[in-house]
């Protein structure tokens, strides 16, 4: 019951209509993306519509073409979801319950490890201390409709970034990887990268996983 609660509360948050129509992907090629990722973050991905989506796209070509999966199976995220202007994103993110403007996440995580050499003999012995915190960066382009810059998208980052605690994050990324259900994160950098574009605002935010610990006082 709470898990279908859950994937019930997942699919409005992601504001998919369930089907991906030949206009959402035109609305989503009114803007070079490649050229855009490119000038702003040096990373060239895959011709459109690739750039958006790795199968076949259901009712736009021929019979038995197979369905685009549209919730993980493990935790029901979304792969997809419709930005307010109708654009399609693939691996949406959510922060503090805010859907944010086409982006990319990265996320990663070290061990922190003591080597000990051996007196005699080759190597080290490895002892495992802790695991530090996941390292998240999440790069995306604001798009300003009707070639005007996006204001409204760079005050709900500016708000998200300005809150000196733990916030939500949602993806199908951290939800696979954080543990016991637990996706809050805060953020430690902003940056707003060089405009290419009157109507594009490239941005970059970096976070840090908090995690819940059990102190135990004898």
């Amino acid at each position: 019951m709470q898990l279908q609660a859950r994937h019930n509360r997942i699919k409005n948050m992601a504001n998919f209509s369930g089907t991906i129509t030949e206009y959402k992907i035109r609305k989503a090629a009114e803007f070079d993306l490649n050229m855009l990722w490119q000038l702003s973050f040096g990373y060239k991905g895959l011709p459109f519509p690739a750039t958006l989506l790795d199968t076949d796209i259901p009712g736009l070509s021929g019979s038995g073409v197979k369905p685009v999966r549209l919730h993980s199976w493990r935790t029901g995220t979304p792969f997809y979801a419709t930005t307010p202007s109708g654009r399609i994103s693939f691996m949406p993110v959510w922060l503090d319950g805010h859907h944010l403007p086409i982006c990319r996440l990265g996320i990663g995580r070290r061990k922190v490890i003591i080597d000990t050499p051996m007196t005699a003999g080759k190597g080290a012995v490895k002892e495992i201390v802790s695991t530090e915190d996941y390292q998240i960066t999440i790069q995306g382009l604001a798009l300003g409709q009707d070639r005007i810059y996006p204001e409204d998208e760079i005050a709900m980052i500016k708000e998200i970034c300005d809150k000196n605690e733990a916030i939500e994050i949602k993806s199908v990324i951290t939800d696979l990887l954080f543990e016991g259900g637990y996706d809050k994160v805060v953020v430690t950098d902003l940056d707003l990268r060089p405009a290419r574009s009157k109507h594009v605002q490239p941005y970059e935010i970096k976070l840090l996983s908090d995690e819940v610990f059990d102190i135990i006082i004898d």
